[in-house]
């Protein structure tokens, strides 16, 4: 069973971990081979939001593929937020699905049942293996379980393909062992610095619903791109600064109140920082995190030290 309270990150192996960024990433793979319905294949994703002083599970979703016996292919994209359950594919048309009225769909041998219980919504597949409850951003921490109908049915591709709740094959210190050949000092610096790491889309399975519930895409997009471009020495370096941003509660709570996508922005500017040594970027970042050296009075010798930390001249109040 893999578990993700809030943005805290159990994987399957029992490694644990925060993730603080609100971006999209790949959560888990599944495999099942059923000898007399066929073969199913299922990616799990998930994005966060940023709500006041955190970063919250935003959503998950599902892509399931199967291959019947008779050679049929059935795709299968499904989304499941806040107020949200939409499944794309397989049907035409495809069921209306009203939240709160639990129900469930086949398309060939595949059932898919939804249930309603209060905040939770319970989500499954016997068939692929799969069993998801997402907790609703009404109970803050929301959340998701993933639970795998048994460990064989992991797939090959575990953490080290980015995969983050694992395989069958990942240990429980797979988070620390990559901290220390990376020479990272926190598990979060290293849940960050992978999810910076791979070139994955930030665009929801149903691209309709991507302004809606993943309003940072562009900025997680940029994130990427900005940190695979920098030096080695200097991808680790801005972790270590720019981490801040998200895991100082009441520093996160100062940019969030500007807007939920004002975090990200920040963090963006101060990587363009850390990986442009030139100091081309600092008036941009020093524009950025004023409004906090001004309105928040614990932090100014964390911001202090993200100013000289990244070759910027400390701000004079």
């Amino acid at each position: 069973m893999w578990t993700l309270r809030g943005s805290t990150h159990p994987a399957f192996s029992g490694a644990r971990g925060t993730i603080f960024l609100p971006c999209r990433f790949h959560a888990a793979q599944l495999f099942m081979n059923s000898p007399s319905s066929g073969i199913c294949f299922t990616n799990i994703l998930v994005f966060g939001v940023v709500r006041g002083k955190g970063v919250y599970t935003g959503g998950a979703e599902i892509h399931i593929i199967l291959v019947s016996n008779s050679h049929l292919k059935h795709s299968l994209q499904i989304v499941i937020s806040e107020g949200i359950l939409k499944i794309t594919g397989g049907l035409d048309p495809m069921p209306s699905i009203t939240w709160g009225t639990s129900n469930q769909m086949q398309i060939g041998p595949l059932v898919i049942t939804w249930t309603f219980n209060g905040p939770y919504v319970t989500l499954s597949a016997p068939l692929c293996g799969l069993t998801l409850v997402y907790r609703t951003l009404s109970l803050r921490p929301s959340g998701i379980i993933i639970q795998a109908a048994t460990r064989q049915s992991l797939a090959y591709a575990g953490y080290h393909k980015y995969v983050f709740c694992g395989n069958r094959t990942d240990v429980e210190t797979m988070f620390e062992d990559d901290g220390m050949s990376l020479d990272l000092n926190t598990i979060d610096q290293v849940l960050a610095y992978r999810i910076l790491s791979p070139s994955l889309s930030q665009q929801l399975l149903i691209p309709s619903l991507t302004g809606q519930l993943h309003p940072n895409r562009g900025a997680c997009e940029q994130a990427s791109k900005m940190f695979r471009g920098c030096s080695s020495e200097d991808k680790i370096k801005a972790i270590k600064i720019c981490l801040f941003i998200f895991t100082k509660r009441l520093l996160l709570k100062c940019f969030s109140d500007s807007g939920a996508t004002t975090p990200m922005i920040v963090f963006n500017t101060c990587i363009s920082v850390v990986c442009n040594p030139s100091g081309v970027y600092c008036d941009s970042f020093k524009t950025a995190v004023r409004p906090c050296i001004l309105t928040v009075n614990k932090p100014p010798k964390l911001l202090s030290l993200m100013y000289n930390s990244t070759d910027c001249t400390t701000p004079t109040k």
